[in-house]
């Protein structure tokens, strides 16, 4: 139930930010439930009571949020108290954060991480750091498994990977992102970039470009980046470098199945 309220808060947040005239906010939740296939399906017991709900999330966002940050509740994908959240803690963190090196954003965030989303984590926030640098390196679900040494086993680890640390947590920095808005530049530079590092699980700029531009396979990118890495390459820039290195970028793929030939030569021909 927690779950549906949030994204009712969510949506309701939206609809608030998009209408010019506040004073007739409650008459268009009132519409809005209405037409609302629970309200359809529902008995008059029950649609009185999804009225309710409806009416008393849209007073708490008329009472709660503040107009000049109503855009970022209405960007947030979650409810209204773990937006607060985040705004408090940026707000006590925010000169902390911009003095930070990734190591130190990454353990800042992995512990709100399981401040607010224990039942995402379900394992507590120095395991999480560990993996999530791990998974960050381009270390293997077995060398991860390894590191850890039996702490946790493979299926957990591979869910922690791919879901809590690639999903979840980079949206958190998402959030985070569109909390904080232009109010740090360089700041928003660094989390954008730690947040590709996360969702990919690589450890440089030049993995990421190699994961949206050829094949999202972050083990394939590391020894891309191994053999010609360019840190300051530019996205504009990629394809005429692997143009110039085809040979040896295709020496590397031939040890992979046929369809990393394909998407390279493919990348590489496109106009």
């Amino acid at each position: 139930m927690k779950h549906v309220v949030e994204n009712i808060e969510n949506y309701l947040c939206y609809i608030f930010n998009s209408q010019k005239d506040h004073d007739n906010f409650s008459d268009i939740v009132e519409e809005l439930v209405a037409k609302t296939f629970a309200y359809h399906l529902g008995n008059d017991e029950q649609k009185e009571a999804l009225s309710v709900i409806f009416q008393l999330i849209a007073q708490k966002i008329m009472s709660d949020i503040k107009p000049e940050k109503i855009s970022y509740y209405a960007k947030s994908l979650y409810g209204i108290d773990v937006s607060n959240r985040v705004l408090s803690w940026i707000d006590e963190k925010n000169e902390e954060l911009e003095n930070s090196s990734d190591d130190q954003l990454l353990v800042a965030i992995s512990n709100l991480f399981v401040q607010l989303f224990p039942n995402l984590s379900k394992i507590n926030a120095d395991e999480l750091i560990s993996v999530a640098r791990l998974w960050m390196s381009g270390e293997t679900y077995v060398g991860i498994y390894n590191a850890q040494q039996g702490t946790l086993n493979m299926s957990q680890i591979e869910k922690l990977c791919i879901s809590t640390i690639s999903y979840n947590m980079s949206l958190l920095i998402g959030n985070i992102l569109d909390a904080i808005d232009n109010q740090a530049e360089e700041l928003s530079e660094q989390l954008a970039m730690l947040q590709k590092m996360i969702k990919y699980g690589v450890s440089s700029r030049f993995q990421i470009l190699i994961c949206e531009n050829l094949f999202d396979e972050r083990i394939l990118a590391k020894q891309f980046d191994d053999a010609f890495g360019q840190a300051h390459i530019s996205e504009k820039e990629l394809k005429q470098y692997m143009t110039a290195n085809n040979k040896k970028a295709l020496k590397i793929l031939e040890q992979y199945t046929d369809y990393f030939n394909y998407k390279f030569r493919l990348f590489i021909r496109r106009s």
